[in-house]
């Protein structure tokens, strides 16, 4: 019995090291967060690689490193439709940090998590942003085979998964059928040659809870639905990362800037506009 109770106090002790370790690795990794300058001020790409392969060393969890680079994106100036594709007829940059939208800000943030250089990330958002293989013709990176709809690219781009119908019963999800890119007169809500139509699934926002946000990945992507914009063709009008189950990160319109806030007040708060939420996992 001595033996027994001898192995079981290591098996404590080693228990409560690990879980010390882990916890002091958190706190040293947001220490090195906040010591760093602002990921939006750095301009030299030397730098912007340092920063990010230092980064990547220290957090070795894709959850961990967006988790990361999410507080060092906390500031980041507002800007509508940032991304383009260097050429007519967007002729915006195709990979760029200094300036963020809400889907941008969710876009580039993977594509960092992933690349562990300047290079790295602008390579992936050939993947991230655009239909694979493309809609229209033979070229991936054009402004007709860019992933203008959330909702498209949650269930089509592999690096995102749909997780709504794992966290809530079907009896209180919200269900509407919209058809992509199509207004409710019959014309195009884009200039492309797409439109699809879809089934989304939901959870009404008053139906969201600290239990069920609670269920959620440590790192998450969250959507937020609007019913009065459906008859846009849209199905998405807002999202942000959902960090640690708790704090919503995102670029917000009204405050011009990247924020961090809590995820259930902000829903709370907005209640009136949004009418749901779509939660995803991150690969």
């Amino acid at each position: 019995m001595e033996c027994m109770a001898s192995k079981i106090s290591a098996a404590v002790f080693l228990c409560a090291f690990l879980m010390t370790a882990v916890s002091f690795a958190a706190g040293d990794g947001e220490k090195w967060i906040a010591s760093q300058p602002k990921l939006y001020t750095v301009k030299e790409r030397a730098r912007f690689n340092r920063f990010l392969g230092e980064l990547h060393r220290r957090f070795p969890t894709l959850e961990g490193r967006m988790r990361a680079l999410a507080l060092a994106r906390v500031g980041t100036p507002y800007s509508l439709g940032c991304l383009g594709e260097e050429k007519p007829p967007d002729q915006k940059p195709f990979f760029r940090v200094d300036v963020t939208d809400c889907t941008v800000f969710v876009l580039t943030t993977l594509a960092m998590a992933h690349g562990s250089t300047w290079d790295e990330a602008r390579e992936l958002m050939k993947k991230l942003n655009y239909h694979n293989p493309p809609m229209v013709g033979t070229k991936t990176v054009s402004y007709q085979n860019r992933q203008h709809f959330t909702y498209e690219r949650l269930h089509s781009c592999p690096f995102f998964a749909d997780i709504t119908a794992s966290l809530a019963a079907p009896s209180v999800c919200g269900k509407a059928t919209v058809t992509l890119n199509r207004k409710s007169d019959g014309t195009k809500l884009l200039d492309i040659p797409w439109e699809k139509e879809v089934t989304a699934l939901y959870i009404p926002a008053a139906q969201v809870d600290e239990k069920l946000v609670a269920k959620l990945p440590s790192a998450a992507g969250v959507a937020f639905v609007r019913k009065k914009n459906f008859s846009l063709g849209i199905v998405v009008s807002h999202e942000g990362l959902v960090i640690d189950r708790k704090w919503l990160f995102h670029a917000n319109s009204i405050s011009k800037k990247v924020e961090k806030r809590s995820f259930l007040d902000y829903l709370s708060e907005n209640s009136d506009y949004f009418d749901g939420v779509i939660f995803s996992r991150f690969y």
